[in-house]
């Protein structure tokens, strides 16, 4: 039996869902990559003061991300949050840490510390990764199935 007519036979995925996946998945991993690349960038170039973490802001479907403040070395106080919610490695309150802030926007700051927000963006990147890639094997495989 020919692997073509056995797709042809069973239903192939509508054209919506194949597109909801790709987009879905491509959404996703421009938002981690994103992430992970402001995160990495803040923690190699970002100046490095002290810090306090002060609090939770939820970020919805259960998570939070921490709430901090510090110094900057001109004298400027700060509160800002993580740039990625997390249900996982939340950090306690009142806890010091190390913060690395971007001197042209202090507010576009990272704890050092906090590994939960790396994992959080390499785990938006790899579920969009996933996301992507069945879209285009649904939309590949749905292309070989089709008919004539």
């Amino acid at each position: 039996m020919h692997i073509g007519s056995v797709l042809t036979a069973s239903a192939s995925p509508p054209f919506t869902l194949i597109t909801v996946f790709v987009l879905i998945g491509g959404a996703l991993v421009c938002v981690g990559g994103r992430e992970l690349r402001t995160i990495a960038w803040l923690r190699r170039h970002g100046i490095r003061v002290p810090g306090t973490v002060t609090g939770r802001s939820g970020g919805g479907n259960g998570t939070s991300a921490m709430v901090f403040e510090f110094v900057t070395r001109e004298g400027r106080h700060v509160r800002t949050r993580q740039r990625v919610s997390t249900n996982f490695g939340l950090l306690r309150e009142g806890r010091r840490v190390t913060v690395a802030y971007d001197p042209e926007d202090p507010r576009r700051a990272e704890i050092v510390e906090a590994r939960a927000t790396t994992a959080g963006a390499v785990l938006l990147l790899t579920t969009g990764s996933v996301f992507f890639l069945v879209g285009t094997a649904l939309g590949v495989f749905s292309w070989i199935a089709r008919p004539g």
